[in-house]
């Protein structure tokens, strides 16, 4: 004797069968998938550490050519030629 499937069993049948096939081919679909994530978290990232040092470098201190301190041992300088030295090492720091 034949068993007649009713319709709320065969739908529950039919749905797992579509499940058991999506699972089967994410399965086989997933190492491409995680490989090609990686590569695009990996080229997000460099995108970004690159778009950082290209901010950053600008901001760096650049290295002081001048002097610090200005000796003199000579007398009769014009009390505007020391002020003049000291706008122009202020203004180059």
């Amino acid at each position: 004797m034949k068993k007649t499937l009713t319709n709320e069993e065969f739908d529950s049948l039919w749905q797992r069968a579509e499940v058991e096939g999506y699972a089967s081919q994410l399965s086989k679909e997933y190492p491409a998938w995680r490989t090609r994530q990686r590569r695009i978290t990996g080229m997000a990232s460099v995108t970004l550490v690159a778009a950082m040092i290209a901010v950053a470098v600008p901001m760096l201190p650049a290295g002081h050519s001048g002097y610090g301190k200005v000796y003199s041992n000579r007398e009769g300088i014009a009390e505007t030629q020391w002020v003049n030295l000291a706008s122009e090492m202020l203004l180059d720091a």
